[in-house]
Formats: structure tokens, sequence, C-alpha cells
């Protein structure tokens, strides 16, 4: 059984903001899950419906592991730190 959420550690924030893969976004898109940004020992859960909202950016990179393309999208990072949660996270 699937999780309702996708999982996404990130090592930064850029002014506030939390910086997700197009890919990783779309997939949550497709299969009705949210996402849940796991920042500084903090968790942003975004729900299913909330996922389609964040900022699209044009500029377009590339993986240098698989050469794929993708976009970041991004949203504002309202993390709240959450001892349980962070326990099953990291064991």
């Amino acid at each position: 059984m699937k999780s309702q959420y996708i999982v996404i550690p990130i090592n930064r924030l850029f002014h506030g903001f939390a910086s997700v893969r197009s890919h990783i976004v779309e997939k949550a898109m497709q299969e009705g899950r949210g996402l849940k940004i796991v920042w500084n020992k903090k968790i942003m859960l975004i729900e299913a419906s909330e996922v389609c909202k964040g900022y699209h950016n044009k500029e377009e990179f590339r993986s240098i592991h698989n050469e794929e393309y993708y976009h970041l999208v991004d949203y504002d990072f309202k993390g709240k730190k959450e001892p349980e949660q962070m326990n099953l996270l990291t064991g």
C-alpha cells in the first residue's frame, strides 16, 4: 500500500522556499498523493489537492545522473517540528 505522501528530504531553503523537482510533483499529482517535505528536523505536509499550487519555475535543469530535464516547483516552507514523525523517518 502506498503512503498518502511522497517524502522529500531537502538540504536547504532558497529565500524560505523548498524546491521540488517537477517530475516528483507530477508523480504526486498523477497518483493523488501529497508531499512531505523534510528540512532541518522540520516537516511540511502538502495535501494532494494543494500540490499543484506550487510556483512552477520556467528555468530548465539537466540531471547529472541520468541527463533527464526538469523544472523546479517552489513551496513556501512552513515546517513544524514534529518529534514523533521525525523518529519514524530516521528509524
